[in-house]
């Protein structure tokens, strides 16, 4: 049979009864700390089996193991906090515990061994959260249930920070390097308010120790940055959004936000806004770009110097429609994230041949009925609210 222990307020918003320990081992207690009312572990928390159910505080000034691998240690309905108030602290598995309020106090380093939750907030208060390969998660889509006053999330060795989001507003993923050197959070603010995970990282190293090698680029890029790039994911909801990286001009001065694209090269990642000023924790400058559902794959993104920069589209002047697989449909690179646009092909006799409204990926053009030849195409697309008009030539092989 399990035990209760119970820690009680005496007076509600007055007075609250304190317990206090040192290291503490749940062996199948089911903990319950009432609103108002101070559980203290003064050294390490253990969790064997059991649960907490969590109304008030659960200080931990050491380390939190959880060792119930079906066990997400608080009950769902807990609606305290639980503070880690050590300069230097593990929070390790093989459990994922689902925190209420997960609230780190003091600076320092808090390190994850686990997959780590935090249902209601998180506040990193001054501490750099390192997640090593593991994924800390806020599943409470509010723009504030994240906070910070210094602190950041560290990700470097393919870690991830991922938010919910239930609205057409600004959400912080506060990224920065382990040794101190860099603080380059991202800001995702999707198109609209329906359900949506977004997961962020930032690798502090050049993309080529990982296999994203610099010199694989289209034409348009001259140079990518070397010293750190993110990854981004969107593992639930199909809403686009505007990324916004920002960071500081000593690291460089760039021009456009480059993508790592399925074929193993870097692209432009649609035509990014820069913006420069004092944006606090000595950030100077942003890239904002738009982009569509990004799916569960990790999308490799960098800043980069390119010319014409203004034209966010990348063109393909040839396609082969032969069923291979490969190249069977006229492609614009980026032109999802501006439906705005009307497309017209013609001919060389000067015929419209293929047209339509808000060319996507999703409808393009196969080369019909025509037979191999050279074609012209006229696009016109709004960009940043202004029309502009592209044209060109494209090659068409059917064998």
């Amino acid at each position: 049979m399990k035990r209760w222990l119970h820690i009680l307020a005496l007076i509600p918003g007055l007075m609250s009864a304190q317990l206090a320990a040192a290291q503490l081992v749940n062996n199948g207690q089911i903990i319950y700390v009432s609103t108002g009312a101070l559980l203290n572990v003064q050294d390490n928390y253990i969790h064997q089996t059991g649960s907490v159910f969590l109304n008030g505080d659960f200080t931990v000034s050491q380390n939190w193991t959880n060792n119930d691998p079906l066990g997400p240690v608080f009950n769902v309905a807990s609606l305290g906090n639980a503070r880690f108030t050590g300069t230097d602290i593990r929070i390790e598995g093989p459990g994922t515990t689902q925190f209420p309020s997960l609230i780190f106090i003091n600076p320092g380093i808090a390190t994850l061994y686990v997959n780590t939750e935090a249902r209601r907030s998180l506040v990193l208060d001054s501490k750099k959260i390192i997640t090593q390969k593991n994924t800390l998660s806020l599943l409470n889509p509010e723009i504030t249930a994240l906070t910070r006053n210094g602190g950041y999330v560290v990700t470097e060795g393919q870690g991830l920070l991922l938010r919910r989001t239930n609205l057409a507003d600004e959400y912080l993923y506060p990224l920065g390097a382990a040794d101190g050197s860099r603080y380059a959070p991202v800001t995702i603010q999707p198109a609209d308010n329906q359900s949506n995970i977004f997961g962020v990282s930032l690798e502090n190293h050049s993309p080529d120790r990982d296999g994203y090698n610099r010199q694989l680029k289209r034409d348009e890029l001259q140079n990518i940055n070397d010293k750190y790039y993110y990854t981004l994911n969107q593992p639930s909801g199909t809403s686009a959004s505007e990324v916004s990286l920002y960071g500081n001009s000593t690291d460089g001065r760039f021009n456009m936000v480059a993508r790592w694209i399925d074929n193993r090269i870097w692209e432009k990642a649609g035509q990014a806004r820069q913006l420069t000023g004092a944006f606090g924790s000595g950030l100077d400058q942003v890239f904002a770009f738009n982009t569509s559902a990004l799916g569960v794959l990790l999308n490799p993104i960098t800043l980069a110097n390119g010319i014409n920069a203004a034209n966010p589209f990348t063109f393909f002047n040839a396609f082969s429609p032969d069923g291979d697989g490969k190249n069977d449909t006229w492609e614009i690179k980026n032109i999802d994230a501006y439906p705005d646009n009307d497309l017209q092909i013609f001919d060389r006799s000067g015929n419209r041949v293929y047209s339509a409204e808000s060319y996507s990926k999703a409808k393009s053009w196969d080369g019909g009925t025509q037979s191999s030849g050279t074609f012209y195409y006229v696009l016109r697309a709004k960009i940043d609210g202004v029309n502009k008009t592209f044209k060109g030539f494209i090659t068409m092989v059917k064998r």
